[in-house]
């Protein structure tokens, strides 16, 4: 990226094994179609992660992109078994969105060595 604005690197996560994470639950923006307080859930995936955040590519299928807004606070609901141990329960917030992409910072960085942990997955790329 041209204008990087990031202190701690990230990995790309990309190519055929890329990870999909099944569903992303956003935790302050209700589901119109839901009960009164009713999350709503969000398929996406995983483009890049790093201690402090990661890079989310939604599927817009119904409008899923409209509601990750910067400012919008979200929950890692469910995710693969590989990832669960290192995102699962994470909270986070949006910081930027374009088009049916967006940024997303951690509320408390991830703790362990994100080089360790791509050693071990084969769809982190260097």
């Amino acid at each position: 990226m041209k204008n990087e604005r990031r202190r701690v690197p990230r990995k790309t996560v990309r190519g055929r094994n890329a990870i999909l994470l099944d569903e992303i639950v956003l935790a302050e923006v209700p589901n119109a179609d839901a009960a009164a307080g009713a999350a709503r859930r969000i398929a996406c995936r995983i483009r890049d992660v790093g201690p402090e955040g990661m890079r989310l590519e939604m599927r817009d299928d119904e409008g899923a992109a409209s509601s990750l807004f910067p400012g919008a606070r979200l929950r890692i609901a469910q995710c693969p078994s590989a990832l669960r141990e290192l995102l699962g329960g994470q909270n986070a917030e949006v910081v930027w969105s374009r088009d049916a992409e967006c940024g997303v910072r951690f509320d408390v960085p991830l703790r362990c060595s994100l080089a360790q942990w791509a050693d071990g997955a084969a769809y982190v790329s260097f």
